[in-house]
């Protein structure tokens, strides 16, 4: 069935006919010239070579588009005026048993100002999409493509199919073709489309693998809707990284990302500028890896109920997250997770995280896991981690927590009790100002971790307190008396005790001494107290 016919006047930029044009051409180029003047004045040079070296390719405006009609164009050839006809073809198509008809782009026509064909292709092999777009003069126009995917030049530079449309406010998907499966690339799809403020995605069905860096730059971004509909087949996903790369002014509750299943590589929100981002209702069961590094946001909800065992990858999860006050990670399962290197590295307002439940893999690299998150204060559930030397695919050797703890210079008490130490450096724990730190169970572990880090100068830790079980350490002056301490915790501080007794016993008829006198006195040589020039050697003090 035909329908009836509208025709618009349109400019052509190109109109690149190769050898013989005619209706058994494959080989098509046609771009309107509208379509070149949406662009930034800086980047049409570069368009148009991007869509001049596009074969079997068209590009066309309209202001008017009804897939219940013929659909039909006139432009004319910028160098000699020649008037073309475009003819839209569309075919009905029995789907769902024959209960649903859906209408489709079966052909596309080319015809000269006489009405001879010149090009008929058959478009069964192509996705056509329509969009509908507000423009700033918040005129609507229409825009029809056969092929949308981001496309990389023999240079290998690419743009997406927006890239650079400064002067469109508004984009909705109005149109997909029966052949969706085609439009599979929407990196940087809308690319510094600097004054776009709403996409509509509709409720139709796509097929992306790569949608990275879709909304790079779209510094005005307001809303997007349906954003749901591109992660329908969310399996199919490869790359999603830095989706919302400078969006400044989009806010989180504006992109409806609720009930998401997510992609295997869950990158999204890298470099994102959120305040606040809820996963709270998405599926995590397909994700392998996920990363928010230099996210803005102060809050990141998780409360997963879906099952997180495909995971195995948490590299700079959380690196660079500087805003973040406080994290709950303990509806997280990581029992497969193999690499943890940097996960909260340079998280420098991090307070508090709780990551109870974590059980954590013999094989998992932890290398500078809370390095420089210097505000840390509480480590909530960090428990039963193997400490050892493991040798890298490339042959380099090395401990599989170095700079576990590096640079903390808050933090109120350190628990590794349950800390399984096979062999440390000066580097698991560096550089931090520890209250107190509750050493191994493990009476192996606590030697190791005490002879080659807590002792070791080259650490330039300071640590206040010591416990192990039910014996604490307090006010640590000299870390020679580490050794001592876990060696007989019990029969040192009895031995500690007796002689701090002895002194103030001795220092008692000394009015000037107070008790950081008795405390700054040489335990070790205490028997010089009975000379007095040696007295004041040792508490520092005139008599």
């Amino acid at each position: 069935m035909f329908l009836n016919q509208f025709k618009i006047n349109i400019l052509s930029l190109f109109f690149n006919i190769f050898s013989i044009f005619n209706v058994f051409s494959t080989n098509f180029n046609f771009i309107d010239t509208k379509i070149i003047e949406l662009i930034s004045n800086d980047k049409k040079n570069e368009m148009i070579n991007y869509y001049k070296n596009r074969k079997d390719f068209f590009i066309l405006m309209s202001d008017k588009f009804d897939k219940d009609n013929k659909f039909s164009f006139k432009f004319s050839n910028k160098d000699n005026n020649e008037i073309i006809d475009v003819d839209l073809n569309f075919k009905e198509k029995h789907t769902d048993h024959l209960t649903k008809i859906d209408k489709y782009i079966e052909k596309i026509y080319f015809k000269d100002s006489k009405g001879n064909l010149i090009v008929e292709q058959d478009l069964k092999d192509f996705t056509v999409v329509v969009f509908k777009v507000k423009l700033l003069g918040n005129n609507e126009r229409y825009i029809i493509c056969n092929d949308c995917n981001t496309f990389f030049n023999e240079y290998n530079k690419y743009y997406g199919f927006f890239a650079y449309f400064e002067k469109i406010k508004e984009i909705s998907v109005e149109y997909i073709s029966n052949n969706k499966n085609k439009w599979d690339n929407a990196h940087t799809l809308f690319q510094e489309c600097k004054n776009l403020e709403k996409i509509d995605f509709k409720n139709h069905e796509y097929n992306f693998k790569n949608i990275s860096v879709m909304f790079d730059g779209c510094k005005n971004l307001k809303e997007i809707k349906n954003i749901k509909s591109i992660f329908e087949k969310s399996e199919n996903i490869k790359d999603c990284q830095m989706l919302f790369l400078d969006c400044e002014k989009l806010e989180f509750d504006k992109i409806g990302f609720t009930n998401i299943k997510l992609p295997k590589d869950f990158d999204i929100f890298e470099h994102s500028k959120f305040k606040e981002i809820d996963l709270s209702s998405c599926d995590f069961s397909n994700v392998e890896q996920f990363t928010f590094r230099d996210a803005k946001a102060e809050q990141i909800i998780f409360n997963i109920t879906s099952n997180t065992t495909n995971l195995k990858d948490l590299t700079r999860a959380f690196f660079y997250c500087n805003n973040i006050k406080k994290l709950d990670l303990s509806k997280i399962n990581v029992e497969n997770v193999t690499d943890f290197k940097l996960i909260f590295t340079y998280c420098t307002n991090l307070e508090e995280i709780n990551i109870t439940g974590w059980k954590f893999n013999e094989k998992a690299l932890c290398i500078n896991f809370f390095a420089e998150c210097d505000k840390l204060k509480k480590i909530i559930g960090l428990e039963n981690i193997i400490v050892k030397t493991v040798q890298f695919e490339n042959g380099y050797i090395s401990n599989n927590c170095g700079n576990f703890f590096y640079n903390n210079e808050n933090l109120e008490t350190l628990d590794l009790s349950t800390f399984k130490i096979e062999d440390c450096n000066e580097q698991f724990i560096q550089e931090c100002n520890i209250k107190t730190i509750i050493l191994p169970n493990d009476k192996k572990s606590t030697q190791i971790l005490t002879e080659k880090c807590l002792n070791n100068k080259k650490s330039k830790n300071t640590i206040k307190n010591l416990k192990i079980g039910d014996y604490e350490l307090k006010d640590i002056n000299d870390y020679d008396d580490l050794l001592l301490f876990i060696s007989d915790p019990k029969n040192y501080l009895n031995n500690r005790n007796k002689i701090n007794n002895e002194i103030k016993s001795k220092l008692e008829n000394i009015k000037h001494l107070n008790d950081q006198d008795v405390k700054n006195i040489d335990k070790n040589n205490f028997h010089c107290l009975s000379c007095c020039s040696k007295c004041c050697y040792c508490c520092k003090s005139k008599v």
